[in-house]
């Protein structure tokens, strides 16, 4: 704004003063503001100074942006911020043209605590859920499967999406007993484990060892070997006892025969070795009683001599 004097002297001669005077905005309101990852309440309003605004755990960081409605005015407090847990304060402050005019604009931003929500929604064995699952229970055992079956897919989901899982996959079935750990994680960190028990049976029908025995002792062919089913034990013909003892390559296994026989009465004992999955074996153990060549007489008498 200008004012301007003139002065005219007696002889007409004249000079003109100016004056210039400034008048400095008092204008110290934004014309916008914005949290990057924030939703503010209410919604932002010039003549509004104070906002809150609730984010979750996995924001740690916002970007503070504002605009003055007076482009000579002067706003601080805006760039990155970052979030702790709980409340944060962000202040800006908006000093006017005339400095001595000033507003200051906050924001209450709460970041909400770490989950520690770690339970499974669902635990799923190939493809089914689990029978009995409840989020509370953390073991079970499954039926027993075949000796055929020689893996088993393991998903499950987390009842917080925030929440990690680990142990779920193909996992492969060893002969006898398998157990495998699901962890779940929550977001702070506190861990779940849930556990599966899981049975293969064996289908090992197969004989470990075989004891043949007599006395006097007699000859077994061939040799045992577990893959060979079919034996010849030879006694003399005086033997009256062969005890036939098989031994179960699993333990899990049952074998059925064994016991003692008389040769002079059995030629054949059959070894039936039964898995633990039903599968059977058979093992035949043929007697054999050589023929006695003794054509002696042990005692002659002859009555009234």
């Amino acid at each position: 704004n200008t004012a301007t004097v003139k002065v005219k002297a007696e002889s007409g001669a004249e000079k003109t003063y100016t004056i210039t005077i400034t008048r400095k905005n008092n204008d110290a309101t934004l014309k916008s503001l914005s949290l990057s990852g924030v939703t503010l309440t209410p919604t932002f309003a010039s003549g509004t100074t104070s906002y809150t605004a609730t984010v979750p755990f996995a924001t740690t960081s916002t970007t503070v942006s504002a605009e003055t409605n007076d482009t000579k005015a002067i706003v601080t407090g805006t760039g990155s911020k970052t979030l702790a847990v709980g409340e944060n304060t962000i202040s800006l402050l908006v000093k006017a043209e005339d400095t001595n005019i000033t507003k200051t604009y906050t924001v209450t931003v709460t970041r909400a605590a770490a989950s520690t929500n770690n339970y499974l929604s669902d635990l799923k064995v190939d493809g089914a859920t689990v029978t009995g699952f409840n989020k509370n229970t953390l073991e079970y055992t499954l039926t027993p499967v075949a000796a055929t079956k020689s893996s088993i897919v393991i998903a499950a989901t987390a009842e917080d999406t925030t929440a990690t899982i680990t142990g779920t996959g193909t996992k492969t079935l060893s002969t006898g007993n398998n157990s495998y750990n699901i962890v779940v994680k929550a977001q702070s960190g506190a861990e779940r484990t849930y556990k599966i028990n899981v049975k293969r049976l064996s289908n090992d029908a197969l004989l470990k060892s075989l004891s043949v025995t007599s006395n006097p002792s007699g000859s077994l062919v061939p040799s045992f070997a577990s893959g060979t089913v079919e034996y010849t034990y030879t006694v003399g013909p005086h033997v009256t006892a062969v005890t036939i003892t098989g031994t179960a390559n699993a333990t899990t296994s049952t074998v059925t025969g064994n016991g003692t026989y008389n040769p002079q009465e059995v030629s054949e004992v059959v070894l039936t070795v039964k898995a633990e999955d039903g599968t059977e074996k058979n093992y035949t153990v043929n007697l054999v009683r050589t023929k006695s060549t003794d054509n002696t007489l042990k005692a002659l008498s002859v009555e009234g001599y």
